[in-house]
């Protein structure tokens, strides 16, 4: 399954907690990210582990954060949050951070 990456800003010392659909920086295109943690362009061919990718949002544009395990979770724990009764997404969601902390250090 894949979704479009739709989470908050994952860097700690920002201020915007709203998620956001997130786009790549050179081209536009929506990333989507897969149930191994994976995130693909949907324009260009860059798909990689999602540690290897670096985050700016309005906030903070033009300052690119790369996230560690804790503040992807805490990311996707606030998606987790505003999925509200959809159970499946709150399930998958769950499930890829679990993923993401297993595989981190191996990827």
């Amino acid at each position: 399954m894949k979704v479009k990456l739709d989470i908050p800003c994952p860097n700690p010392t920002c201020t915007d907690r709203t998620s956001k659909t997130w786009h790549h920086a050179s081209c536009g295109g929506a990333i989507w990210m897969d149930d191994e943690g994976f995130l693909e362009c949907e324009k260009k061919d860059a798909r990689y582990f999602i540690k290897h990718w670096s985050f700016a949002c309005s906030k903070h544009p033009g300052n690119y954060y790369q996230p560690n395990a804790t503040d992807l979770s805490y990311a996707l724990g606030l998606a987790v949050m505003a999925s509200g009764s959809n159970r499946d997404t709150m399930k998958w969601l769950v499930n890829l951070s679990a993923k993401i902390m297993s595989d981190w250090e191996r990827m």
